[in-house]
């Protein structure tokens, strides 16, 4: 198959180093930037939006996809913000 160009960091990947979320099913990213993207947005407190990196895409990543993406640590604390909210 074609390599893949991630958006984010402009690489190329092939389709086992790529994700998309379920939820949305548009978007390709490699699963690095993804999980940046996750992680980035948990550390920052911002677990009501977490999902697509697409600007125009509302599609939200489901527990087991940021289960996949990110550290355990993150992971963790990820579950805690969802418990607060």
């Amino acid at each position: 198959t074609e390599p893949f160009t991630c958006p984010i960091c402009f690489e190329d990947y092939s389709s086992v180093d790529l994700v998309t979320l379920a939820a949305c099913e548009t978007h390709i990213y490699c699963k690095t930037c993804m999980g940046q993207h996750l992680t980035s947005l948990i550390t920052d407190a911002e677990v009501s939006r977490i999902g697509c990196p697409h600007p125009s895409c509302d599609a939200d990543a489901q527990e087991i996809e940021v289960h996949e993406l990110v550290s355990e640590e993150v992971y963790q604390k990820y579950l805690h913000f969802l418990v607060l909210a």
